[in-house]
């Protein structure tokens, strides 16, 4: 498995409060993105912490596990623990940190070994498959538009330019315990995990169109493809931090 990722702090905010993981180890491989929340309130701070406290609690939980014959059950209680540990974690530096009262972050994370792969989201960043041409949005958005559009009251059209697109209805941090949704055995050529400073400018055939481009001039690396999708959420908006990461299976 190959991967690279990018983010940018984008045109209008100071702070970058966006983060991202990647483990690339022999026998499994994990990415986790996050995207926090608070602005001076340290969302920056949220987002590193909760990367971190994930992928710590994940390495340590698959210690003496076999990875070629681990179960969907088994795997559910440690990607279950590795969120709830981060938000343990951001929720009590929130409440014992005066600088950090009322941070939280969004998450979305992948992981992948011999036996199964998955993927678990809390908030509204995003995973994408890309396989033959074509761009597929895995998770749902614990949103407001999102709660919208599955009770009728809005269109999906409707929901990419609503005032209040930008509310979240559960992330990490903001109460003492969470439920992150999962998602197992995704079939892909690549996997796309973004913040929302990109699925909010960049569309699906966007999406398609450059991880699929391809040169008879020069090569175009994965991290180019990345590059790409990044200044193009900039040049179609840029008014929220940007922060994408490419999977390719081969």
């Amino acid at each position: 498995m190959h991967c690279c990722g990018h983010t940018d702090v984008g045109k209008k905010r100071k702070i970058n409060e966006d983060y991202f993981l990647i483990r690339n180890e022999k026998e499994y491989f994990s990415a986790v993105v996050c995207d926090g929340m608070g602005g001076a309130a340290s969302g920056n701070v949220a987002s590193r912490l909760a990367c971190e406290i994930y992928q710590e609690t994940l390495e340590s939980s698959l210690k003496g596990v076999d990875l070629y014959s681990i179960t969907r059950e088994e795997m559910v209680k440690i990607l279950r623990l590795s969120v709830v540990c981060a938000n343990k974690a951001v929720y009590a530096k929130s409440q014992t940190d005066n600088k950090c009262y009322g941070m939280g972050t969004t998450l979305v994370a992948f992981f992948s070994c011999p036996a199964l792969n998955a993927a678990v989201n809390v908030g509204d960043s995003r995973l994408y498959t890309v396989s033959n041409r074509m761009a597929i949005q895995i998770t749902k958005d614990h949103s407001l538009v999102q709660m919208l559009v599955d009770n009728g009251a809005l269109t999906e059209k409707e929901a990419l330019q609503h005032p209040k697109r930008n509310i979240i209805l559960r992330a990490l941090g903001v109460e003492d315990m969470v439920e992150p949704d999962m998602f197992f055995n995704i079939e892909f050529d690549y996997i796309l995990l973004c913040t929302d400073g990109l699925s909010n400018f960049v569309s699906r055939r966007d999406m398609e169109d450059i991880i699929y481009m391809q040169s008879r001039w020069r090569t175009i690396t994965d991290e180019k493809r990345v590059k790409m999708l990044v200044d193009l959420a900039n040049k179609k908006g840029g008014t929220d931090n940007i922060t994408a990461v490419l999977i390719g299976k081969e």
